[in-house]
């Protein structure tokens, strides 16, 4: 697991933003660490080659970790989208929904240099255009005085824009 950090260290050196680690990173790491200390502590006692079944068996125990930690992420963001449109119900600034294949983020980045002088404004910072990214603006950035939210709004999937729309 430090090899692995510090690996994901080197990899950052020398970037603008530095590796930041969420709450959600310190998680699946934490699930990653547990597991591969409890399957090390169950063979090494057992098996006469331990650290080379260790060393084999971390990528794919990491990976497993990760995904036993995806349904309590899934819970975590079902309570943030679930806060964000609780909110906007009790509001009444417009929403100006901004998708496409290309061009979202120039196209919201200029329509909000048009109009922030006129109205108290608030758009999705950098590329926010999921839903999380959509649900942390309102929670952060949206107040009782917001008259226009400018929202970027991107789709992988069908439904995502749906998605979107419903908060």
């Amino acid at each position: 697991l430090s090899v692995c950090l510090a690996a994901v260290s080197l990899l950052t050196l020398g970037r603008k933003t530095p590796l930041k680690f969420t709450k959600r990173m310190i998680r699946s790491l934490a699930a990653a660490a547990i597991l591969i200390f409890a399957f090390n502590f169950a063979i090494f006692f057992r098996a006469e080659h331990w650290v080379i079944l260790s060393g084999l068996l971390t990528g794919p125990l990491t990976a497993l970790a990760c995904l036993a930690v995806l349904p309590l992420e899934h819970g975590i963001r079902r309570k943030y989208i679930r806060r964000a449109r609780d909110k906007m119900r009790g509001l009444s600034c417009r929403v100006i929904g901004i998708t496409g294949s290309f061009g979202k983020t120039t196209t919201k980045n200029m329509l909000y240099d048009l109009i922030k002088d006129s109205f108290r404004t608030v758009r999705t910072p950098a590329s926010y255009n999921t839903e999380m990214g959509v649900a942390m603006t309102v929670l952060n950035d949206v107040t009782p005085e917001t008259e226009i939210l400018i929202c970027e709004m991107g789709a992988r999937r069908r439904g995502d824009i749906a998605a979107l729309c419903g908060i």
